[in-house]
């Protein structure tokens, strides 16, 4: 209770007098806006997908992690194979350069072959 600017009368805050209407309410905000977005999206409850479905943590997740990076190396591996086998240099590289593809490519090792034992036989 306090002292109204009107004279000395007693008036309550909460009144609905023109002289002391409350311009912001809190209790009325608290009603008015409702935060947070609203409630969960609807979705069906079984969804089968790779990833797991919405909102999955799978228990077996550390186990299906592993089977797809265990399917993912033996493509590479395949696809590694498949390319070195087929893999083909237009012309010798320099003596004394290194390329990754010395360790795998065919045609490279028979080079370096070629070029050690020519070299034996010049000594």
């Amino acid at each position: 209770m306090g002292t109204s600017p009107v004279g000395n009368r007693p008036f309550d805050i909460n009144s609905t007098s023109p002289l002391r209407t409350p311009i912001l309410s809190f209790t009325s905000i608290d009603k008015s806006f409702k935060m947070g977005g609203g409630g969960k999206v609807p979705y069906p409850k079984h969804v089968w997908s790779p990833a797991g479905g919405w909102y999955a943590q799978p228990a077996n997740w550390r186990g299906n992690t592993l089977i797809a990076g265990v399917v993912m190396a033996g493509i590479v591996a395949v696809t590694w194979k498949f390319s070195s086998e087929r893999e083909q240099w237009a012309h010798r590289p320099e003596p004394g350069q290194w390329y990754a593809s010395r360790h795998w490519s065919k045609q490279l090792k028979q080079w370096d072959a070629e070029d050690r034992e020519n070299s034996t036989k010049s000594e």
